[in-house]
């Protein structure tokens, strides 16, 4: 009877240890399937002209944000067709690539903030062709250690 009960005690201790590893290793992918912030908003000015400003608005809810830094930018996506060939077949695949980006570090304790960034007259205006596209994004990174990096985006239009 004596040997049996640290038997049964390893297996519940072993138990314990792997529902609590388990909840943890839960939590973690959780983030990394939501990369999307939930305590910041981002909202980028209407339609602007290369060349032009546009006015992006950042707003923090509550909560702490301490050890996390806050980066916000402009950025514009450029999605091209290319065709790959392999011995047998040749396929049209999308890739991406950024044709413009440009980012700054913010305070992540102020609530409220605006920033001004200014569209290069060079940088390509919004357009949506079937093999060659470009789209524009304000982002607000939430940079933290130990997580994925949370992003809050907006769209906006560039014209030319």
């Amino acid at each position: 009877m004596d040997a049996q009960l640290p038997f049964s005690l390893f297996w519940v201790i072993f138990a314990a240890v792997a529902g609590i590893t388990l909840l943890g290793l839960g939590r973690r992918y959780r983030r990394r399937l939501r990369p999307r912030s939930d305590t910041v908003e981002i909202a980028a000015g209407g339609d602007v002209r290369r060349g032009g400003n546009v006015d992006v608005a950042i707003t923090i809810r509550d909560g702490a944000h301490t050890g996390v830094r806050l980066r916000v930018g402009i950025l514009c996506l450029e999605r091209y067709d290319v065709e790959e060939s392999t011995k047998n077949s040749t396929r049209r695949v999308t890739r991406e690539d950024f044709a413009h980006e440009e980012w700054r570090e913010v305070s992540a304790s102020e609530a409220q903030q605006g920033l001004s960034f200014v569209i290069p007259v060079e940088a390509p205006y919004s357009y949506q062709g079937s093999c060659l596209s470009f789209e524009w994004h304000a982002e607000a990174l939430e940079i933290a250690r130990l997580r994925p990096d949370a992003v809050a985006s907006a769209t906006f239009e560039v014209r030319p």
